[in-house]
Parts: structure tokens; sequence; C-alpha cells
């Protein structure tokens, strides 16, 4: 047999190199691992806080939705994705007026607090009290909204006059 030289720099750069790579591979796997344990507990927080969330596009159509929405709106997440936000949750006097509220929001990338009322699935309408940010997203700038039904509240305050 004859045997080759072999070069003991390339030798230990080629075995640095494999074990760099296999370190790399674990460490992605943990990250990823922990990425998703971390999305399910702010899921759960998110879900359990009975806030209203939702995403929004640049067409003011619903990007994201959470259970809670869900809830109030009478369709699953899933079915509220796409829906135009406008015409199907806000009265139609308030729509144009609505609808370039939001297009300023996503303009100003600030948080823009505003009282809404909205259409529940119930038939019912119910106030809510958003907070709106325009953020960027690998779709284009999304509006973030979050929200709390403040219908009760709002009714006893009037009883309380």
């Amino acid at each position: 047999y004859l045997l080759k030289p072999i070069d003991l720099g390339e030798l230990k750069a080629a075995a640095t190199r494999a074990t760099n790579t296999v370190h790399m591979r674990q460490r992605s796997h943990e990250l990823t691992q922990q990425l998703k344990a971390s999305e399910t507990q702010l899921r759960a927080l998110v879900d359990h806080a009975r806030v209203l969330l939702v995403a929004l596009d640049d067409q003011q159509r619903i990007v994201q939705a959470n259970a809670a929405l869900a809830r109030l709106s009478g369709h699953s997440e899933a079915a509220l994705v796409g829906r135009d936000w406008v015409a199907e949750f806000v009265p139609k006097t308030a729509q144009d007026t609505r609808r370039q509220e939001l297009k300023l929001a996503a303009l100003e990338h600030v948080d823009q607090p505003s009282l809404e009322i909205i259409y529940a699935a119930d038939g019912s309408t119910r106030r809510i009290s958003w907070l709106t940010r325009a953020l960027p997203s690998p779709q284009g700038t999304l509006l973030y909204r979050a929200g709390i039904d403040v219908t009760e509240q709002r009714a006893a305050q009037a009883r309380a006059q």
C-alpha cells in the first residue's frame, strides 16, 4: 500500500469544521425547541388574557387573529384570515372614518389608541378600546391591534352618572 502523505494542518482544520458543524446543528435544534416552547407559552398567555389581537395588512385584511377575537366574531381564527376588517366588523356609518384612521396609523408607526364599536357574532355591538401600532414584517407594514372589550364598563359608568 502506498500511503498518501497526510497534511496534519488540513486534517485538523477538517476535524474542526466537522465538530463546529455538529455543534451548530445541535445549538440550532436547541434554539428551535426553545422558540417553540416560548411561542406556546406566549400564545397561552395571550389567549388567557382575553385581549383581542388582530394583525391587518395594508388593505386592512386580517392576517392573524387570536382566539378571543374568534370567539367574539363567531368564526375560527383561520376563517378570519383574509377578511376585510372594516367591512366585517365596523358599522357602515363609521367605515370610511375607520379606514382613514387605520391608513394614518399605518403611516405613523406610533401607538394609536382608539375606541371602536364593532359587531359581535350575536348581532350585538361591542365597544373595544384599541391600541394600534404599525410594524414592518416580511409581508410589508402590518397593523397590530390589541383591544379590550369595555362595553360593560362604559354601560356601568353611564348608569352611575
